[in-house]
């Protein structure tokens, strides 16, 4: 399932939490984090970082979200 807006981002059913994050001097950024139990299968982490909601909606689509056993 991708995500088209920041909200559904938001309340896509294997995102845990998005916490925005203040960076002094570069504005802020987003961190993204999986559900207990998931991960991104290239990346093999559970989390995200970007410094723009479009960005973050981007890469969260381009990548596949597995089971981590």
């Amino acid at each position: 399932m991708k995500a088209t807006t920041y909200k559904a981002l938001e309340n896509h059913p294997l995102v845990d939490e998005i916490i925005r994050e203040y960076e002094e001097g570069e504005g802020y950024s987003y961190w993204l984090y999986l559900k207990s139990g998931y991960k991104f299968d290239k990346l093999g982490t559970t989390a995200i970082h970007q410094l723009t909601k479009k960005c973050l909606i981007q890469i969260f689509n381009s990548y596949q979200i597995v089971k981590d056993i």
